[in-house]
């Protein structure tokens, strides 16, 4: 199964997405803030930096 996780960037969000990255779920973050965004990629999430508001 694959999940996006918006506002992955977020306090809750990047909570969510390294959950379902620790369980084996193949998880896409998408986020609004380039440093959080950076600090996920670089522990090793996938992360599409986007604000779509």
């Amino acid at each position: 199964m694959a999940v996006l996780v918006t506002g992955a960037s977020g306090f809750l969000g990047s909570h969510v997405l390294a959950r379902l990255a620790a369980s084996g779920t193949l998880a896409l973050g998408l986020g609004r803030d380039a440093a959080r965004c950076a600090a996920l990629e670089t522990a090793g999430h996938r992360i599409i930096r986007r604000d779509i508001g």
